[in-house]
């Protein structure tokens, strides 16, 4: 109960389609992998998933571009936010969120690093995310002292998985 309220306070909502799509599977019928996440990608909120309003992915994703090993790495990369809180990605695989990283703007690769928020503290071990994003029932608080903190700890886990999955073409010299 508390998980799923912190989730969507932490990451917000999809959006939901007025009508149903017609040949999707319903909230509660399985969908494949691949499947879930490109409905995730393509129903997301009106806004700017660049720059999401809520204030964790947004202060996450300007970690991710303040940070100089992914600059060398990928000095023009674009990073998105998707939330997946009540998606068939959520429900069946997991999966809360992801942040997609593309390191080069004139190619078409897309790196994705998956998200999952929990506040059980038994959870360890126990998800199919990239990043487990472990909170108190009480989630976050950014006038909190602490909570920049936070955001450092769940970044360098964000990046050590990005530094990992990008591969070595893509990769630009450090000047």
């Amino acid at each position: 109960m508390f998980g799923g309220i912190v989730e969507r306070e932490i990451f917000g909502d999809m959006r939901k389609p007025e009508n149903p799509i017609e040949g999707f599977p319903g909230p509660n019928d399985y969908v494949k992998f691949n499947e879930a996440m490109r409905y995730v990608r393509n129903h997301q909120r009106p806004g700017n998933p660049e720059n999401p309003k809520e204030f964790f992915p947004h202060d996450l994703l300007n970690y991710l571009r303040s940070d100089e090993e992914l600059k060398e790495v990928a000095s023009e990369a674009a990073y998105r936010f998707n939330t997946a809180i009540g998606s068939h990605l959520d429900r069946f695989h997991g999966i809360d969120a992801l942040i997609e990283c593309k390191p080069d703007p004139e190619k078409n690769q897309v790196f994705i690093v998956t998200l999952d928020v929990t506040t059980n503290p038994g959870k360890e071990g126990g998800y199919k995310a990239d990043v487990l994003i472990s909170l108190d029932r009480e989630g976050l608080d950014p006038t909190d002292p602490d909570y920049q903190d936070i955001v450092v700890k769940y970044g360098r886990e964000i990046k050590d998985q990005l530094l990992t999955i990008i591969p070595e073409a893509v990769k630009v010299k450090a000047a």
